[in-house]
């Protein structure tokens, strides 16, 4: 785990007409040591999950982006249909690769909840 540590600091003098304001002195600190997810933390994730965890699913959430990038792009040129027009046509008449396919938009949908 990753060291942190917070300090509690009482308030300023806080009076903007005097030539010096003394600064808060330290009153506390405190040291969280629990591994789990809790409301009472002040930093609720940070105990569970470091930088690295974060860093990690960033790469595979970027992985994800990819690879649906390249899923569009093949369907485009495979259909010939643009991404941004593929509603319309979809409402239009269910085709691939020119074939037309004997499902209804409503029908397809419900195929695309189940296997997902």
């Amino acid at each position: 785990g990753k060291p942190a540590e917070y300090v509690q600091i009482e308030l300023d003098a806080l009076d903007q007409n005097t030539a010096f304001n003394p600064a808060g002195k330290v009153i506390g600190t405190y040291t969280p040591f629990d591994t789990t997810v809790t409301e009472d933390s002040l930093q609720p994730y940070n105990e569970v999950f470091d930088i690295q965890r974060f860093r990690e699913c960033e790469l595979i959430h970027g992985r994800w982006c990819m690879l649906a990038t390249l899923g569009a792009v093949v369907a485009e040129l495979s259909t010939g249909v643009s991404w941004v027009d593929a509603g319309k046509i979809e409402l239009e008449g269910s085709q691939y690769l020119g074939f037309g396919l004997p499902f209804d938009l409503r029908t397809l949908v419900i195929i695309e909840v189940l296997l997902m």
